[in-house]
């Protein structure tokens, strides 16, 4: 897992490369991602960027069976599965197909990719590269925003993903992650971040899951300030916990201003905490350092545990308990 860390910058050449496959133009209403784990991230990614790209239409990330009530016939719908096996997106695809839905599928093969090749559907390939989903982000989110370019919703990024392969260096995050892990350990992580860039605390709760197998949580200011701040009236639970703030300059200054005094509240009651400043020279850069910490703090704090970051056998016991 150490090298697919070091290696995620590389996945955005995968961007650059694709787009023939796409060869229609349509006035979409809405854009539906279908996908579940770690192979739809990248839709919660765009989500959070729609205003840096310009997004005109709605996005919703459908995450379960089917398709949301917001499907209309003038819907994009994008199903995404790393292994391309998903059932829940398998079932999104094949409801997609019923309505007679424009459809432009992501995966590395399965099902997924049968059904695209067998029913004409434009197909994004993922490269074989045996990497869990979480860690294939570079890949689906390139793909993901070169699909959209090339059907006219956003602006070629090109330029952007050239950028986070020459200059982004994940190796010079590491020993931070690797500190910042031992003052997790034994302890669950608590993420909190503003309401706008909820989509990394999110991210960060799902690489601490499935990297470091612990329960983790996430939520958002200025929300949990009104309701989940209760729960630390008392001390007697400090020792369970170890939050993360996530904080960005360009917060709300009532949000910077809650931060502070949250913080306050925490040291007084004997909370541990790190405050993680979402930083960058553009908007790629903040949101994929951010990642990368997660990634290596989550890395570091599996190995604390004497555990294997890649495999999640719970995971794949249930999968195959389903198709019984």
């Amino acid at each position: 897992m150490r090298q697919m860390i070091l290696d995620f910058p590389k996945q955005f050449q995968f961007g650059l490369k694709i787009g023939s496959e796409i060869k229609f133009k349509d006035n979409f209403d809405s854009l539906i991602i279908c996908g579940m784990g770690g192979s739809v991230l990248a839709g919660d990614l765009l989500k959070f960027l729609i205003s840096h790209l310009g997004f005109k239409k709605s996005v919703h990330i459908h995450r379960t069976y089917g398709l949301p009530y917001q499907t209309s016939s003038q819907s994009l719908i994008v199903p995404i599965s790393y292994s391309g096996n998903t059932e829940e997106t398998i079932s999104s695809l094949s409801e997609a197909l019923k309505r007679k839905l424009k459809i432009v599928v992501i995966t590395q093969g399965g099902e997924l990719e049968k059904l695209a090749l067998k029913n004409n559907i434009p197909l994004i390939k993922i490269p074989q590269d045996f990497i869990p989903p979480r860690l294939a982000l570079g890949y689906i989110f390139s793909g993901l925003l070169t699909i959209l370019a090339r059907v006219g919703l956003i602006k070629d990024q090109s330029d952007y993903f050239l950028k986070i392969v020459k200059n982004f260096k994940p190796q010079k995050l590491e020993e931070r992650g690797k500190k910042l892990a031992k003052r997790v350990f034994k302890k669950f992580p608590l993420i909190y971040i503003s309401q706008n860039n909820k989509a990394l605390a999110h991210i960060w709760k799902i690489k601490f899951n499935e990297n470091s197998k612990t329960h983790a949580f996430d939520n958002y200011l200025p929300e949990m300030s009104h309701n989940e701040i209760v729960g630390f009236s008392e001390d007697k639970d400090a020792r369970f916990f170890h939050t993360f703030f996530l904080t960005s300059k360009n917060d709300h200054p009532r949000i910077i201003k809650k931060t502070r005094l949250i913080k306050n509240l925490f040291k007084n009651k004997g909370f541990t905490f790190d405050e993680i400043k979402i930083e960058g020279e553009n908007i790629y850069f903040k949101i994929f350092s951010t990642i990368i910490l997660g990634d290596w703090i989550s890395y570091y704090l599996a190995l604390e545990y004497g555990l294997d970051p890649v495999s999640n056998p719970i995971i794949d016991e249930l999968k195959l308990k389903m198709k019984k």
